[in-house]
């Protein structure tokens, strides 16, 4: 329910502003396909040991693409490869881990409720 999601704010570091973005990635292909997962934590991580791994870190206003590990396959961004190191990523962005597509959504909650999407934009 709404305290324990609100506890888990706290924990996670992020601030519970009502114009924070909320961060989300919408899978795109794999078993997930059509499901939303929220960026609520300061870090996620996906992928599976062994294969590709990244971090989706949380930072001031932004998100950042950590790779942890690449292995036979691939990490892109909007189709290309990320290596290594860290990456900005952009509202709409898509990741690739593997097989596995994801796009990147910077959502407003009350902004966008209130005022309808066309008012603001991240482009």
């Amino acid at each position: 329910g709404k305290p324990t999601q609100h506890i888990r704010k706290l924990r996670a570091g992020v601030p519970s502003d009502p114009l924070e973005l909320s961060l989300r990635l919408r899978f795109m292909s794999g078993r997930n396909q059509g499901r939303h997962l929220d960026l609520i934590n300061t870090v996620t991580a996906l992928g599976q040991p062994g294969q590709e791994v990244v971090a989706l870190v949380r930072e001031a206003g932004g998100l950042m693409l950590r790779v942890i590990e690449v292995n036979d396959g691939l990490v892109l961004v909007n189709g290309e490869a990320v290596a290594e190191g860290t990456r900005a990523l952009k509202h709409h962005d898509i990741i690739q881990l593997g097989e596995v597509r994801m796009m990147v959504l910077f959502e407003h909650p009350i902004a966008a409720m209130e005022k309808g999407t066309e008012d603001w934009s991240l482009e």
